[in-house]
């Protein structure tokens, strides 16, 4: 009984030590990742306050009612989808305004 217990002692100093040793090893490999998570997050930021900013922007609006003109004349919305479709935008741009 007592080799066993002796056993046991070895068997989790060495997974200590190899638990140390891991932990000394894996911010050594994952810091590439880091960097590249920082990156993902900045660029993340910049697209999200692009895409608040467009609603404001005087050419997405033009765009957008261009398109529910085009759509209406191929026949693609009735008179009433079109109404309704620029009174969207023109909320839309009153909402989100400066």
């Amino acid at each position: 009984m007592v080799a066993q217990g002796a056993g046991q002692l070895r068997c989790r100093e060495r997974t200590a030590v190899e638990g140390r040793a891991v932990g000394l090893i894996r911010p050594i490999v994952t810091l590439p990742l880091t960097v590249i998570k920082g990156v993902v997050r900045v660029a993340e930021a910049v697209r999200d306050q692009a895409v608040q900013k467009e609603p404001q922007n005087p050419a997405a609006i033009r765009r957008e009612l261009e398109r529910i003109a085009e759509a209406a004349a191929a026949g693609g919305l009735s008179e009433q989808e079109k109404t309704a479709a620029q009174q969207r935008v023109f909320h839309r741009m009153l909402r989100d305004g400066p």
